[in-house]
């Protein structure tokens, strides 16, 4: 990876997902970075410039959003139950806002949705973390991934 060295105005750490990231000013705008991609950190003596209304919160939701929109481009069909929809958020802020704009949930309290991915593989290591909260209906690559890695994890339980 290219090393890259810039002076920034720091406006706030965010943790996603059991990632850190530093949101920081540099050359007038907000920007994002991993802060375990950061090699090397200098404090200057210098006051760290902050815009008059940033809104930290708000900005980290916006940038997620059109972080998320850029990536996710492939589409997975879910049933999630009321618990799993509590949790959703968590994994993705994208796939959440789809199942918040899908219809009533059945009689079980379920709902069914078409939520953005940006790959099998990155579906499968989201989805998981709502074990038996979430079922796969499509594609079916995805559902038959879900369930090869169920059936490793529970064959270390037997």
């Amino acid at each position: 990876a290219e090393r890259v060295s810039r002076t920034l105005d720091p406006l706030g750490l965010v943790l996603k997902g059991g990632a850190w990231y530093l949101v920081a000013s540099a050359d007038g705008k907000p920007r994002t970075y991993r802060v375990s991609s950061i090699r090397r950190l200098e404090a200057l003596e210098t006051a760290a410039k902050r815009p008059a209304r940033f809104d930290l919160a708000r900005w980290w939701a916006d940038w997620t959003r059109d972080f998320e929109a850029r990536l996710l481009r492939e589409r997975a069909r879910i049933r999630l139950s009321p618990e799993g929809q509590k949790l959703l958020p968590i994994i993705s802020v994208a796939a959440a806002e789809a199942v918040a704009a899908t219809g009533a949930p059945d009689p079980s309290g379920w709902t069914m949705a078409e939520i953005p991915i940006e790959s099998v593989a990155d579906a499968t290591r989201q989805l998981l973390h709502l074990g038996a909260e979430v079922e796969v209906l499509e594609p079916p690559a995805l559902r038959a991934s879900i369930a090869e890695v169920a059936e490793r994890v529970a064959a270390l339980y037997r």
